[in-house]
């Protein structure tokens, strides 16, 4: 929502802006949402949400996944992580980090993917 807010009335103060979840998530778990309309209006519509400049996805084996949380069963668990790769390698720009890594090498790993990111960003601005 913050996304969009800053999008439509231009408030570019924010130099960054991270969601744990965004619009894409509903292409990937319709029920968490409770969508039950046609995905092919999901979609076009995701195509009008405002790009983030960098997708971050922290991916881990499903059984990893799983032993951490039990939201839902371990098969739908799979299916949703392939669900949530296929869908961040569609983005232009994205960096999958290795979440069953140590915390510590997870939190570096994505500060470096975002400091690449700005630094890319301020690059071409200038």
């Amino acid at each position: 929502m913050e996304e969009w807010y800053a999008y439509l009335f231009q408030e570019r103060k924010a130099e960054l802006l991270l969601c744990d979840r965004y619009y894409h998530d509903l292409l990937v778990d319709p029920i968490r949402y409770r969508y039950g309309g046609p995905m092919s209006i999901a979609r076009l519509i995701g195509t009008l949400m405002p790009q983030p400049r960098l997708w971050v996805l922290l991916d881990a084996p499903a059984e990893v996944l799983q032993a951490r949380k039990q939201e839902v069963p371990p098969e739908e668990t799979a299916r949703q992580r392939q669900a949530y790769l296929s869908q961040v390698k569609k983005q232009r720009n994205y960096v999958i980090v290795d979440a069953s890594q140590p915390l510590d090498k997870v939190i570096t790993d994505v500060e470096h993917a975002i400091t690449a990111a700005v630094i890319e960003f301020e690059g071409n601005r200038g």
